[in-house]
């Protein structure tokens, strides 16, 4: 059984109050909160957390956190 350990990324999620995503890279967070808040000044500065993580579990964090919003999103639409 041939077992290699998967390189780790850092993967920084944000959360601005309207909206919680996962980014890869200090560069994408960075321009990400600048335009979280340029788009939403009274909200402040977004909370933004760094979390090692191999490829493979980026990958399943950011589609978790899509599917949330999508059947977040489908609720909403659904009560009105």
């Amino acid at each position: 059984m041939n077992t290699t350990k998967e390189a780790t990324i850092d993967v920084y999620i944000i959360s601005s109050g309207l909206l919680d995503c996962a980014v890869v890279g200090e560069e994408a967070c960075r321009t990400l909160c600048k335009r979280f808040e340029s788009l939403d000044p009274w909200r402040g500065i977004p909370f933004t957390k760094r979390v090692p993580m191999t490829h493979t579990e980026a990958l399943r964090t950011m589609q978790e956190m899509n599917v949330k919003k999508a059947l977040e999103t489908v609720k909403r639409e659904s009560n009105k």
